[in-house]
């Protein structure tokens, strides 16, 4: 077949040229619609179910927020100053909003909508065993009284004014377990506050998180955003040059990483694409057949990833990177044609004795690359079908077109090359050639059990120096200080068909583990509606037995403390209001 085709293109040389160029343009097209992307989590073998869990997973462990980070040890004052240019800056260039999600400050005026929007719910967030402990310490009158007391001698020196609605909203300290879950559910780490900036335990360095809009693993779209911030910083570094600023975080690693990937993916192509043009050109003596020997890799590449086009929306670069190794096994095709008309000059007949061992040695192969597609890894599957594309462009290549360009060329005599002359050695008739290899065969056996895979992920991911101290810092500052062990943590999840249902499975999940006595470090406060009207219930019930029972007695007792009348009327409110299902959005 192959010859007839050879036959048929050399008395048609209109319809090969255009076969050619009419093939070329249609990959050129398809490519024009392939994206890359460098997310080295590609070739971790999830499924479908695995990767929605990392996905998860990304945002709530925050892989999302790039932290800007100020050091400046000796001076917090300069470093307070540092961020307001920053913030002025930053405002001043990001027309697009995308650092809209910045959090430089404690926002206490945020915080007092949050407390005081559970005090106005507050029936919403009661537990079983808060409603036990209320009812507990309302029985005992010595301790409304004693309470009441408490809170009018606070009153009477200066304190904050979160104290102070605290009192107006709960004088009895009835719904104090809330705040304290919700205390519970905040990030561990006790970082300090000057001026209402965020600085680390040891006032060194102060931090501002910036959400990237983009997720953790968009890394063109991060690139933008980081030269955003970059050029920011270094406005303020020219303003406030005793302050070091620079970023951490998932997005400006990950940036860091596909930059670090394509720059060794481009210099792996390089090298390997110089090399065996040099070991070709001093094989062979001779541009023109270097040239075509080129072009058929090159053709190849093309219909690989015009193939791919046809599979994939997109494909990874790393991926292209490590396919620099194909080019030495693509190149043979071409090779052997060229080499073959040194002792061949009919070029039909040089074909004709090169296209079985080649189409043998092409399919075995390919296969062994299609071995890799059933496996879980998106990568690996990239990987196997664009090394299989590449080896079957290059062969077609090389016995539809390749005949019709390259021509015999014998000037040059391969015995007198080092190849030609390594060729003629007897290896195995040299007896000291034979017992090194033995020592060596020895000498490696014994070293090899030795080597072990690395088995931490985390390698697999490319980091600067400064990112690596910035990661251990920061890991530190997340390490129980008595047993220096670093804290680990599992997260469960709960999907359902709507919000609702996700909320009541996540509900059993929580009974499942307290069953199973399997403490949870974060509280839900989020309740499906089914657990609200059970909620509401109990609170009804709550309300009936407090306002028959209590009532009088908490009023009696406040006016006893020193308190006026109208200083319950919070309190009272909260008893009196109705309260109905709310969907989640509510909250």
């Amino acid at each position: 077949m192959v010859i007839r085709i050879y036959d048929y293109f050399r008395t048609h040389r209109m319809v090969l040229w255009s076969s050619l160029i009419a093939v070329t343009l249609l990959l050129v097209s398809l490519i024009v619609g392939l994206s890359y992307k460098e997310d080295i989590t590609d070739f971790l073998p999830l499924n479908e179910d695995e990767k929605q869990y990392m996905s998860i997973y990304q945002n709530v462990s925050g892989a999302n927020k790039l932290i800007v980070i100020f050091d400046s040890p000796d001076d917090a004052d300069k470093t307070c100053e540092a961020i307001d240019l920053f913030e002025e800056c930053l405002a001043l260039r990001d027309s697009l909003g995308w650092c809209s999600e910045m959090f430089s400050s404690v926002d206490a005026e945020q915080m007092t909508e949050v407390r005081r929007f559970v005090y106005d719910n507050i029936p919403y967030f009661l537990t079983d065993a808060d409603y036990t402990r209320m009812d507990s310490l309302l029985e005992n009158t010595d301790y409304v009284s004693l309470r009441l007391i408490s809170d009018r001698e606070q009153l009477m020196f200066p304190i904050s004014s979160m104290i102070v609605e605290g009192i107006a909203n709960d004088p009895l300290n009835l719904y104090a377990p809330v705040f304290e879950r919700m205390r519970g559910a905040m990030v561990e780490h006790s970082f300090e506050m000057y001026d209402g900036r965020i600085f680390t335990p040891d006032m060194s360095r102060a931090l501002v998180t910036i959400n990237s809009p983009f997720g953790g693993s968009e890394t063109s779209s991060n690139g933008q955003l980081l030269s955003l911030i970059d050029s920011t910083i270094s406005d303020v570094r020219s303003l406030c040059p005793d302050v070091n600023i620079h970023t951490f975080g998932g997005p400006a690693i990950a940036v860091d990483n596909a930059t670090q990937i394509k720059h060794d993916s481009m210099l792996a192509v390089t090298l390997s694409v110089v090399l065996i043009l040099a070991i070709l050109f001093y094989s062979f003596r001779t541009y023109r057949n270097l040239l075509f020997i080129a072009l058929s890799i090159g053709w190849g590449w093309l219909f690989a990833l015009g193939a791919m086009a046809v599979f994939r929306d997109q494909i990874s670069i790393i991926v292209i990177g490590i396919l620099s190794i194909i080019i030495g096994i693509a190149v043979n095709y071409p090779l052997h044609l060229v080499a073959h008309l040194r002792h061949q000059p009919n070029v039909r007949a040089a074909l004709s004795d090169i296209v079985k061992p080649l189409l043998v040695g092409n399919i075995t192969t390919v296969g062994a690359f299609l071995a890799l597609v059933p496996s879980q890894s998106s990568a690996l599957r990239d990987l196997g079908l664009f090394a299989s594309f590449l080896l079957v462009g290059t062969i077609i290549f090389v016995l539809l077109y390749l005949p019709h360009c390259v021509k015999s060329d014998a000037k040059t005599s391969e015995e007198t090359l080092i190849f030609g002359r390594l060729a003629d050695i007897k290896f195995e008739k040299n007896r000291w050639i034979v017992g090194a290899i033995i020592v060596l065969t020895l000498v490696f056996g014994w070293f090899a059990p030795g080597v072990q895979f690395d088995t931490n992920m985390s390698n697999l991911n490319y980091m600067s120096d400064q990112h690596r101290l910035d990661a251990r810092y920061f890991q530190n500052l997340s390490t129980d200080i008595d047993s220096l062990k670093s804290i680990s943590e599992t997260f469960l999840f709960s999907s359902g068909k709507s919000y609702d249902e996700a909320l009541e499975n996540d509900l059993d999940c929580q009974v499942a583990l307290r069953e199973a006595g399997v403490q949870s470090k974060y509280a839900t406060f989020i309740r499906p509606k089914t657990e609200q009207e059970a909620s509401l219930s109990r609170w009804k019930s709550f309300v009936e037995k407090y306002n028959s029972k209590y009532k009088d007695t908490v009023e009696e007792y406040a006016i006893k403390a020193g308190f006026q009348p109208s200083a319950l009327t919070r309190f009272h409110a909260k008893m009196d209001a109705d309260y109905e299902v709310q969907s989640a959005e509510y909250f």
